[in-house]
């Protein structure tokens, strides 16, 4: 789980330094690039609505 003071940048680092298949490596390193960029980025509706899209379905191969 994510600590309390860790934003999405560090958290994917520390995710990083864990044993994983590279699939789930880069599953992971894309949904939290994802992430930072909808929740700390300028992105339109549009942009978001997609993103969130393409985070539903990180989240279902996993």
């Amino acid at each position: 789980a994510r600590l309390p003071d860790e934003g999405p940048q560090r958290y994917a680092r520390r995710l990083a330094a864990l044993p994983a298949a590279p699939e789930k490596q880069a599953a992971i390193a894309r949904f939290l690039a994802i992430y930072g960029a909808i929740k700390y980025g300028v992105a339109s509706p549009a942009e978001k609505a997609f993103a969130i899209k393409t985070l539903r379905g990180l989240l279902s191969r996993s």
